[in-house]
């Protein structure tokens, strides 16, 4: 289906994304989930260098900049994961719980302080 606001590129891209999703819908799911995790594998950022005298946040940051939303995720778990396991100051504890509920709406903080303050069953 046609736009009348989009570019011609911007409409190519619409239309390839459209018969991508079609393609992808239309077959086996363990065929798509092939696919896409080729795809991912082919975009993926890769692993960052291991710089012990370098500036560790300009480097991850870099590397988050270019990692595809799926490593993100992966990572971001994993990490969690460990840390878990670890000691961290309180102060670490803390950026990375802000960083993480400033990626929340409104309503979904909403929620959350609902849940943990035993308002839900």
């Amino acid at each position: 289906m046609s736009n009348q606001n989009l570019t011609p590129a911007a409409e190519y891209r619409r239309y390839k994304h459209d018969l991508a999703v079609m393609a992808l819908t239309d077959m086996p799911p363990e065929d798509a989930a092939q696919i896409c995790c080729a795809i991912l594998e082919g975009v993926a950022a890769g692993m960052p260098d291991f710089d012990p005298w370098g500036g560790i946040r300009e480097n991850a940051s870099f590397w988050a900049d270019i990692a595809n939303p799926a490593e993100l995720e992966c990572y971001f778990v994993a990490a969690l994961r460990t840390l878990g396991r670890r000691s961290l100051a309180t102060q670490a504890r803390k950026r990375l719980f802000k960083e993480l509920w400033r990626s929340f709406t409104d309503t979904d903080r909403a929620a959350f302080i609902k849940h943990v303050s035993g308002s839900v069953s």
